[in-house]
């Protein structure tokens, strides 16, 4: 059912760029580079496990006049995993080595927007699919998750400020973003993003930096 959501958001966002040339508004291509770190512990188990990951990725936006606003955005993180017995942890400076298990981790996120241009307020949905991989003591367990998202664009001029909440169907995953882009030149824009875990069990914090084109 996800899949039949996501799909039509790609495709719109395709045919908005394909049809760039008739249409009023801004069109954003944006590249970026980013970092994420996450903590978390098992209060049954007695496990802590932190993350660290640096990425890549790119996104369009296609804000049109008082009518429909798309986007559409591509990520691929990568970094160590380290999962530490803490009913083990008696040394002060931490886990031993012996009761640490540390592996790396690879997750693709796609995911697709849909809002509505009201001039300075831009309102939208959207929907996410994520593949994570993970390898931990040679062996590979790979997941797939769906997840739905919400926002707002806000147009401060120059600015254009961005707030998002991810995985509102998922409380222990919900993240809340903030962001802003900068244009430097008539063609050249510029923005940072960031966002934090809701969930008062985890400590996640994710960042990036973004530069693209104005069309």
């Amino acid at each position: 059912m996800k899949n039949l959501i996501i799909l039509p958001l790609i495709l719109l966002s395709v045919s908005a760029f394909a049809d760039s040339r008739i249409t009023l508004g801004e069109r954003i291509i944006l590249g970026s580079v980013g970092q994420t770190t996450d903590e978390s512990e098992d209060s049954e188990t007695g496990f802590t496990v932190e993350s660290s990951a640096l990425g890549f990725g790119a996104s369009f936006y296609n804000f049109t006049e008082e009518s429909l606003y798309l986007g559409a955005s591509l990520t691929q993180y990568s970094g160590d995993l380290d999962i530490c017995g803490a009913l083990l942890c008696i040394s002060p400076e931490g886990c031993p080595d012996k009761a640490r298990l540390s592996g790396d981790s690879t997750a693709t996120t796609l995911t697709g927007e849909i809002g509505r241009d009201f001039d300075k307020w831009t309102p939208f949905i959207g929907a996410s699919f994520a593949s994570t991989k993970l390898n931990l003591r040679g062996e590979s367990e790979s997941d797939k998750e769906w997840n739905f998202l919400a926002g707002v664009w806000l147009e401060m001029r120059p600015f254009k400020l961005r707030g998002t909440v991810y995985s509102l169907d998922d409380s222990d995953n919900r993240t809340i973003s903030g962001g802003m882009l900068f244009p430097m030149t008539d063609n050249i824009i510029i923005g940072a993003d960031f966002g934090v875990l809701l969930d008062s069990d985890k400590d996640g914090f994710s960042f990036s930096l973004q530069i693209g084109r104005i069309f």
